[in-house]
């Protein structure tokens, strides 16, 4: 297994950053408990039917290979007895310890599990769409669906030609038209996410596969299969994960910065502003409330309230208190943008979605393309040279152009109260 370090190329390890959230306690959390017992090879959804598991998207449950040769078998005897529900999907492979919930009691949080709970049941009718209890089950199979969602998003807004990814491992030259190693969005191995009710099994999960136990949130690539992961735990950020809408909120954020960094290969290094700001704005989509970050938590992220981001950088822009392109966009260590910063990131992206798709596809694609054929990670002066050109070639902009597009889609489309 890799070791949570930047290595050289010619395969490159995630550096890992815990996020950190403040945020007020969760509503709809459970009651902390004795683990439930819970079959973790028999759905009692489908009842383990293979027309009902097509239907749904999955290509195995229970037992099937996790990562290399280590089977979900093996991965569930590092667990003990925090039994695991694995699912397989077409682009993930999922690890759920976490417990049931209650019905949530606040309106839009029902509304939002309602409306995917119907979703659910027009392919499965066995998945009651108004439950009791979410059930571990019935949230393993919530967050099966919501991975491929996201992934199938991600592609679409950014246009990506899934066809043209390698068929098996190995992608030929790095050439500018080099697309990855695999077929999962260039990685040769599906994402891995294990979502895990204690912070003691995600700690026991991380020291036996990762070398480390966490104490957070991380993201980790494994080198050897060419598998992004992400390991979280319901009693993360201060159990204010135990609350799902805040949890699929942070999963989504993690996985989007996995979901970048293996798009063509995870090779090299990206701004800040692209890698935070991407994760951030599909995040933000399921709860704007909450706060996620690379890093620890910045001064001001505690008290200033987050769904008022977009009233924020509205006022920055017209008292001219902002970060121009040219100093927000060359910051190369996503821990180094503050609390500001991180509201900068998003609004250049939540900009280039609504104003410029195609180009914004465009230029991620010439972001990711190999920046040097040689076995090294490219220098941060190579980096932010690929962002000029990219800028250019798919913009016709200079920073300078960047900021004044920006600005008048912030004063056309935020409010000023």
């Amino acid at each position: 297994m890799s070791t949570l370090q930047l290595v050289a190329i010619p395969i490159v390890a995630a550096v890992l950053a815990c996020a950190a959230a403040r945020t007020a306690p969760a509503q709809d959390a459970p009651r902390p408990g004795k683990p439930e017992k819970v079959d973790p090879f028999a759905d009692p959804f489908t009842k383990n039917d293979a027309e009902k598991l097509a239907k749904l998207g999955y290509v195995a449950i229970g037992r099937f290979l996790w990562l290399g040769d280590v089977t979900t078998d093996q991965v569930q005897q590092v667990l003990g007895d925090d039994f695991a529900i694995f699912l397989e999907t077409e682009h993930f492979r999922i690890a759920s310890t976490l417990r049931s919930l209650a019905w949530p009691r606040d309106k839009e949080h029902r509304d939002s599990l309602a409306d995917e709970l119907d979703r659910l049941a027009e392919v499965c009718p066995e998945l009651k769409t108004r439950p009791r209890t979410i059930t571990p089950w019935l949230r393993a199979h919530l967050y099966a669906q919501r991975l491929e969602r996201l992934y199938a998003d991600f592609v679409a807004r950014l246009g990506i030609e899934t066809d043209r990814f390698p068929k098996g491992r190995g992608g030929g030259a790095r050439t500018p038209d080099y697309m990855g190693e695999g077929p999962y969005l260039g990685q040769p191995d599906k994402f891995l996410v294990v979502l895990t009710q204690k912070a003691t099994s995600a700690g026991t999960y991380t020291r036996a596969f990762h070398g480390k136990a966490a104490a957070d949130t991380v993201r980790h690539n494994h080198v050897d299969a060419g598998s992004l992961e992400v390991v979280t735990s319901a009693e993360f950020a201060e159990k204010a994960l135990m609350d799902d809408r805040k949890l699929h909120c942070h999963v989504t954020f993690q996985v989007v910065h996995n979901l970048i960094d293996g798009y063509k290969f995870f090779w090299q290094p990206q701004p800040a502003w692209l890698t935070e700001g991407l994760p951030l704005w599909f995040s933000r989509r399921v709860d704007e409330e909450f706060l996620n970050f690379s890093g620890r938590d910045h001064a001001g992220s505690g008290v200033l309230r987050a769904h008022e981001w977009a009233r924020r950088v509205r006022m920055r822009v017209e008292n001219d208190a902002w970060p121009k392109a040219a100093e927000l966009c060359t910051i190369a260590d996503a821990t180094k943008l503050d609390y500001a910063g991180h509201m900068m990131a998003w609004s250049r992206v939540d900009f280039l979605f609504a104003a410029r798709p195609a180009e914004f596809g465009r230029f991620v694609a010439h972001m990711k393309a190999p920046m040097t054929t040689e076995a090294r990670l490219p220098t941060t002066e190579e980096m932010l040279g690929r962002q000029v050109e990219a800028l250019r070639g798919a913009f016709q902009w200079d920073y300078d152009a960047f900021d004044a597009e920006w600005v008048e889609y912030v004063r056309t489309r935020y409010p000023k109260k």
